[in-house]
């Protein structure tokens, strides 16, 4: 089974939850591989509701035959929790985030900025440490992450 049809398989399972698929990651291991689950819902995630949908998928996998293939772990996101799609970086408007971009001659670039705007649902402004405004292409948004002041 392919990463692509195991997200649609999840992201199925998650809304029958009221659940949202943040981030999913596929690793092969051994004669398996391990599958990390990140999700949220509104109101939060709780550790039972982690447990229900690890079940949930386990489940799904072993009529598929696969479940003694895969390490399966469902969690919330944490407090840093990853960007990726575009209702990410909304929810993040006004906060600071780690963000590393593709660069010129294939280098990335990582840098520490507060996002202000979204403009046509593809450009980030964000204003750096330095008060610079960078409009950034959410394609080019290699990993972000939010930044957690301690």
């Amino acid at each position: 089974m392919n990463q692509e049809k195991i997200k649609q398989i999840i992201e199925l399972l998650l809304k029958q939850e009221n659940a949202e698929l943040v981030d999913l990651k596929l690793s092969a291991q051994g004669q398996g591989g391990a599958l990390k689950v990140l999700v949220e819902k509104e109101g939060g995630i709780t550790l039972g509701m982690c447990a229900k949908l690890n079940r949930k998928i386990s489940n799904v996998f072993k009529a598929d035959g696969l479940n003694d293939n895969y390490l399966i772990e469902v969690s919330s996101p944490g407090l840093d929790r990853p960007l990726r799609q575009l209702r990410d970086f909304r929810g993040a408007l006004g906060k600071t985030v780690m963000f590393k971009i593709r660069g010129r001659e294939g280098k990335d670039k990582e840098f520490i900025a507060v996002i202000k705007k979204i403009e046509n649902n593809s450009i980030i402004e964000v204003e750096t440490k330095d008060n610079k405004f960078l409009k950034l292409d959410i394609n080019d948004v290699v990993n972000a992450n939010l930044k957690i002041r301690w």
